[in-house]
């Protein structure tokens, strides 16, 4: 243990010999639970620790503490909830007794990450500090990696004891008060609904889709679900007694609608409510009554033809073919153009049921179960600049509303973001353009959360599509996903220009159509039993053919895409085959793709491109394929749809 000197870079306002005084000193943790030593014996602690378990907290209290401040560094209330939702209900339960008792306070950032790590014990008029790197975990408490802490002792109110108090104060203010809105819940609920009232809390996360977007949500659908005239200056009511939020805070949400209290009740002009400039994302509504899609774009809008006039149909799958010829003035990379033309049209399946995936995901359930917790899989659109990713996302929400709506930046794609645009229960599809690569990685956990926490059969849900460059995804992210590779460059002339400009001016009543024929086939239920997110739109366009008395192009795939083209195979045969960077080995029965001149962070790269099926791990500069199988028939897969290489691969390796 070495003794602390003062030095110039020591910033504090005390003299040299009030720091002795303070008995401070410097350890690295290497083993011998030496941070645990320092914290037994205390009565009362508070302590920073960017993450910890609800097993170190129980910990505490079986050392001993009577009363214990707990600030947790992990950005806002919901990783923190993951955290302790993943240790089980009943413990969760025993942890919230304390909090219920005051024995126990957990504070959680309400904007930035703390990685600050304090702690003061307390026992008597004796005080203990530490500060330094080890979180309070069991690794970092037990020294089962290296730490660094100062440790200080004091047997007196002294000066740098109330600076550590200050800056533990510090971060309290940025903070607020975990289950503070459930508490407020269990105490009108009785014992025995408790932990079903937690199960449900956790599951749902209150904060963003609970009873919050509920009560909105109850809006969005009187306001769709009114009869009446649309332009006729109507209040909506939003009585107080059956709801569980104070009014200051859902005026807090309301007042931008031009919302009054009056007496106890709210009140919402309808035509303010209506306007698109009010909401980030618009108002989208499935009357399942009425049979129809109604949208809010300044006013109530139908989106579902009640008549099928096969001439206009023709009229606009005319249209709907006119972008795709785009491809064939466009640069193609190795898949080829009709490789290119199947993956927008398969993502063009996509954004068209986006509307109804809500309903899709509550038939499933329905039907299949609760054990089915995954949902329906994100669409993920890839590919390099120029590719026509941003200029497709605004073509598919134009044809679908009619009106030019722009994606939500890439930049704005965070858990949160997501979350604050569910509020009020709209199913207009979630589109984030251009999402960099880092934000994607950063926020695959709202891949897994966004079905299996956030979704709740009453509030309808947006489907979630993302563009990006670079699809990179780990594995458990990749399997609740489509992805949809735009290999495709559009060269920036003015003719695009042109051409782009025109498919955005011309008026397209394609989705119309689409829609009335999906509630059809919606209402259908043989149309349930398919793992096919796409399906009933591969049925509806084929039926919208039919109608219009027009070949359907080949490139309309009427099986999923990744069973007739799948992008890494692409680039697999690439690196087998032609570049000649890897090759494939088999020894007893074991199938390797070794790259023997790749990086090995290269080759965890290159798993995410093969099929999962395949059952790869990475090792070194090598994959090994569980299930050679799957492999050979993944890597064989489509040939005909392989562009100017497929005939040679076929030649020589079929």
């Amino acid at each position: 243990m070495l003794k602390s000197q003062a030095s110039p870079s020591f910033q504090t306002h005390l003299a040299p010999a009030e720091i002795s005084a303070a008995n401070i000193s410097i350890e690295v943790l290497k083993s011998n639970n030496r941070l645990d030593k320092i914290l037994k014996d205390g009565k009362e602690l508070k302590f920073i620790s960017y993450s910890t378990s609800i097993d170190s907290l129980l910990d505490f209290f079986g050392m001993g503490y009577e009363k214990i401040d707990f600030i947790c560094g992990q950005y806002l209330i919901g990783p923190f909830k993951k955290i302790i939702k993943e240790e089980g209900i009943p413990k969760i339960k025993k942890l919230n007794n304390y909090i219920r008792e005051g024995r126990l306070t957990v504070y959680v950032p309400k904007t930035l990450n703390f990685h600050t790590k304090l702690y003061i014990i307390k026992r008597g008029s004796q005080t203990r500090t530490a500060i330094g790197s080890a979180n309070a975990t069991r690794s970092g408490r037990k020294g089962r990696m290296f730490e660094t802490m100062v440790f200080s002792e004091y047997n007196y109110q002294h000066q740098l004891l109330k600076e550590t108090e200050e800056a533990f104060q510090q971060h309290k203010e940025r903070c607020e008060v975990l289950f503070e809105d459930l508490n407020k819940i269990l105490d009108n609920k009785s014992e025995e609904e408790h932990e079903r009232t937690i199960e449900n809390y956790l599951r749902n996360d209150l904060k963003f889709a609970g009873e919050e977007a509920k009560e909105f949500h109850e809006i969005t659908k009187n306001v769709f679900e009114n009869d009446g005239d649309v332009n006729e200056s109507k209040i909506l009511s939003l009585s107080l007694d059956k709801v569980s939020r104070t009014s200051q805070s859902l005026m807090k949400g309301l007042r931008k609608f031009g919302a009054m209290k009056e007496g106890n009740q709210i009140l919402i002009p309808r035509r303010k409510f209506l306007q698109v400039e009010n909401h980030e994302l618009p108002l989208m509504h499935f009357d399942k009554n009425m049979n129809q899609i109604k949208i809010a774009l300044d006013g109530e809008h139908c989106l579902t033809a009640k008549d099928l006039d096969p001439e206009k149909i023709a009229e606009s799958l005319h249209l709907v073919e006119s972008y795709f010829d785009t491809v064939d003035l466009a640069t193609c990379g190795d898949s080829g153009p009709v490789a290119v033309k199947m993956n927008m049209a398969e993502a063009m399946f996509s954004v068209f049921t986006a509307p109804f995936a809500h309903e899709l995901m509550r038939i499933k359930r329905k039907y299949v179960g609760l054990s089915v917790e995954r949902g329906l899989r994100f669409s993920v659109i890839y590919g390099n600049s120029h590719n026509g990713k941003t200029f497709f996302s605004k073509l598919m929400l134009f044809w679908i509303t009619g009106n030019i709506i722009r994606p939500q930046p890439g930049g704005d794609f965070t858990t949160t973001k997501v979350h604050s645009l569910n509020d009020w229960g709209t199913c207009f599809p979630l589109i984030f353009d251009d999402v960099p690569t880092r934000k994607l990685k950063e926020s695959e956990t709202t891949f897994k959360e966004y079905y299996e926490r956030w979704w709740t059969e009453d509030i309808p849900t947006p489907y979630l599509i993302i563009t990006t460059n670079e699809y990179k995804l780990e594995a458990w992210a990749a399997s609740r996903s489509k992805k949809y590779e735009f290999d495709v460059y559009f060269k920036n002339s003015v003719g695009n220009q042109k051409l782009t400009n025109q498919l955005l001016t011309q008026k397209n009543d394609i989705f119309l159509y689409f829609s009335n024929l999906f509630i059809e086939e919606l209402n259908n239920k043989q149309s349930y039993d398919s793992e096919d997110e796409n399906q009933i739109a591969r049925k509806v366009w084929k039926r919208l053919y039919g109608l219009a008395k027009r070949e359907m192009p080949s490139y309309f795939p009427m099986e999923p895409l990744d069973k007739l083209y799948d992008p890494g195979i692409v680039q697999f045969r690439n690196m087998i085959y032609r570049d000649k960077i890897a090759h494939i080995s088999k020894k007893d029965d074991v199938l390797k793709i070794v790259f023997p001149d790749c990086e090995t962070y290269e080759v965890k790269a290159y798993v995410k491109l093969l099929n999962q099926n395949c059952a790869p791990i990475s090792r070194g500069k090598s994959i090994t394929i569980r299930n050679p199988e799957a492999f050979w028939n993944w890597l064989n897969l489509g040939y005909e749809n392989m562009g100017r290489f497929g005939k040679w691969y076929r030649r020589k390796y079929g």
